[in-house]
């Protein structure tokens, strides 16, 4: 089952870079959009969220690396 996080779950594990890097807001949405847009983290985020299968074969293709 591939549940796709929503943009709430998402900013649930947003790292507050703000605070340790000088980026101005439309870099920093740029790279939120770019993350959001990236199969394997997607994959590996709905992983995480929803806990690791059983099986390894159960695991999203982009999540198998990790």
């Amino acid at each position: 089952m591939n549940v796709e996080p929503t943009e709430l779950e998402f900013h649930e594990y947003d790292i507050n870079i703000l605070h340790t890097l000088s980026i101005t807001e439309p870099k920093l949405q740029e790279f939120k959009e770019n993350n959001r847009n990236d199969p394997a983290l997607r994959d590996l985020t709905t992983t995480v969220q929803n806990g690791w299968p059983q099986c390894k074969s159960e695991v999203l293709p982009g999540a198998r690396g990790y």
